[in-house]
């Protein structure tokens, strides 16, 4: 360890009135996604910010919204539903897998960001960003997770899945990791404490748990109408795999991937090494 002082944290002292308050909204509006932050709560609609700011003296609103009531802000933002499907379904993901139950994964980080100052990746220019990071208390493990839904993004440019893995490689080798580690814990048991999930906290012990990248993948994504949006073809995964198989056999072992053919069908919890895997679809809920 270097012994520098390491940015990442996530506020988790709440007031009560807090929690109630998240905890009546979730109540009326089940399809926001409220994610705890640096040092604030940020709560999402579709992909897009909702709530900009939720803290013990504030419930913020994004700027644009900032006037209207929440039902006028969440219909506001419906109409500007973003073109970047992988956005917008990473949320359906996200609140889809969100019990908290012991033995399953759980969705405690949502577009987490780490600073620079944490984490260097020589060339990249903004910071580096984990899309989902899910733990399981049982398995006392913690996964990164890379979500991809267009081929082409998947395999061409900056984002490719070999930038992605490099990325999160260099979190998981990094100084930083064990603080990552300890704030995310934090992050999980804060949602427990607005789903009124009761938890121990001796089953928290950041030393006691595993971290490894992960990839989710979705066939496609579907209108309204059933039309294909955006989609990752059979010949896509073939080329995807010959970029995993670059990677040291030692390395590849220990990447997990799920594969599902909707975002609605992803259950977070039917992971597979990528080795020798060929990248074939695994079924939600079964073997």
């Amino acid at each position: 360890m270097s012994g520098k002082i390491i940015e990442f944290k996530r506020k988790n002292n709440y007031q009560d009135e807090v929690i109630d308050w998240i905890k009546c909204k979730r109540q009326s509006h089940s399809e926001i996604l409220f994610i705890p932050n640096e040092n604030c709560i940020k709560g999402y609609y579709k992909g897009l910010v909702l709530f900009e700011k939720i803290t013990d003296r504030c419930q913020n609103l994004v700027q644009r919204c900032s006037k209207m009531s929440l039902d006028e802000a969440v219909n506001e933002l419906g109409h500007g539903m973003p073109r970047d499907r992988e956005r917008r379904t990473q949320q359906i993901i996200a609140l889809n897998n969100m019990t908290f139950d012991n033995s399953r994964y759980s969705v405690c980080g949502f577009e987490t960001t780490v600073s620079q100052n944490d984490v260097k990746i020589p060339g990249k220019k903004g910071n580096p960003e984990m899309d989902l990071v899910v733990i399981n208390p049982s398995k006392k493990k913690m996964l990164l997770i890379e979500y991809k839904c267009k081929g082409p993004s998947m395999l061409k440019g900056r984002q490719n899945i070999k930038c992605n893995y490099i990325d999160y490689k260099k979190i998981l080798d990094s100084d930083a990791i064990c603080t990552i580690k300890s704030e995310m814990l934090k992050s999980y048991k804060l949602l427990c404490r607005i789903r009124g999930k009761n938890i121990k906290d001796e089953d928290f012990n950041p030393d006691d748990y595993e971290v490894q990248i992960a990839f989710l993948f979705v066939d496609r994504v579907l209108d309204k109408y059933g039309n294909i949006e955006s989609e990752i073809t059979f010949d896509d995964y073939i080329d995807a795999m010959k970029i995993f198989k670059q990677l040291q056999p030692d390395e590849l072992e220990k990447v997990l991937y799920i594969r599902c053919e909707t975002a609605d069908e992803v259950i977070l919890d039917n992971w597979k090494p990528i080795a020798n895997s060929g990248l074939k679809k695994t079924i939600a809920g079964r073997e």
